[in-house]
């Protein structure tokens, strides 16, 4: 199987394979049965993360359930449906917007992710806690956790209350169920800055992401001080970067938010690691190849790749243990 290459290729390079078991896609028989919203969801996780556990055999002991269950409340507290989008019409039902899209039938297919409804919140924390059993069970030595999407949540004038609220009912809940874990993955590209009415929208500058999203790498580190505050476990960090098609203003990113984990450090937060968002220019939900968070180019029609000066000022800080943040040579 292409995964046990792709985990035996790791190894080879001295590189430790973390594997998220869902992110995101779901069968399409699950999303017909209801997806996450079913009362089996739990149950048919759990059967499904047994099988792949037990086929890597020890080849991957880091696991990460679930990526960003928490999104789907995070994007219907903010009155998003997808990233920096428009929602969708009040009197639009998301699952018939979702059959229509894939060529079903309302009715015959559930929006897999994001999962806004209570049921469906419910399932996923039950889904991640049954996993976690499953994979120490078989692994006992195994490290195990989820994925949380945790922007820097900040309030400006007024917005103390609604900056609360949104850390209250899209973060603290999970981050509760993280305090069982090894670690909580924390994927982190910028800040949202509430006002007295809801999220404020940060003007576009020359630096703003090309999915709309601010500038503003200082999350990174904010984002682990809070994860590692709360939940008093490791903090991995799983997702961060920047999409642009200015490869150094990718680096000036990587640099910026690389040197707030040293202060999150000092602050007491564990850190065990860092993960980019992404190795290959890849596929974005809301659009397509529209978004380069790439640290490695991709021709689509020859699929040729092309490393970007960014790859190797990463493997360079790697190489380094951070010593040329200091520098910020690549």
């Amino acid at each position: 199987m292409e995964g046990d290459r792709m985990a035996a290729a790791c190894h080879e390079r001295g590189l430790t394979p973390v594997v998220t078991l869902n992110h995101f896609t779901v069968p399409a028989w699950f999303a017909r049965d209801g997806a996450w919203n079913q009362p089996e969801a739990p149950e048919l996780f759990e059967r499904y993360c047994r099988r792949v556990v037990s086929h890597f055999a020890g080849e991957v002991t880091w696991w990460v359930t679930l990526n960003e269950p928490n999104v789907g409340a995070l994007l219907a507290a903010t009155g998003l449906l997808a990233y920096g989008g428009p929602a969708e019409a009040a009197q639009q039902d998301p699952a018939d917007a979702f059959a229509r899209r894939v060529g079903g039938e309302p009715g015959t297919a559930t929006l897999a992710l994001p999962v806004t409804t209570p049921e469906g919140v419910a399932n996923l924390c039950e889904a991640h806690r049954r996993a976690r059993t499953a994979i120490k069970e078989l692994q006992p030595k195994a490290r195990v956790g989820w994925s949380l999407t945790l922007q820097d949540v900040q309030a400006g004038e007024g917005g103390e209350q609604k900056a609360a609220e949104m850390l209250r009912h899209i973060v603290e809940p999970f981050l509760e169920l993280s305090k069982d874990d090894d670690f909580v993955g924390v994927q982190t590209y910028t800040r949202m800055v509430f006002g007295p009415d809801g999220p404020l929208k940060a003007a576009r500058t020359e630096r703003t992401f090309q999915t709309g999203w601010e500038y503003y790498p200082q999350a990174l580190g904010n984002a682990v001080r809070l994860a590692a505050g709360f939940t008093g476990v490791p903090v991995l960090v799983t997702e961060n970067g920047i999409a642009t098609a200015d490869d150094d203003l990718r680096i000036a990113h990587i640099r910026q938010a690389l040197a707030g984990l040293p202060e999150a450090i000092a602050d007491g937060a564990g850190v065990l690691g860092y993960l980019h968002w992404t190795l290959l220019d890849n596929w974005e939900w809301h659009a397509g190849y529209a978004m380069t968070f790439g640290l490695v180019a991709v021709d689509r029609q020859t699929f040729d790749r092309a490393p970007k000066p960014s790859l190797r000022y990463l493997g360079r800080v790697a190489a380094t243990n951070g010593a040329c943040l200091d520098t910020g040579r690549s």
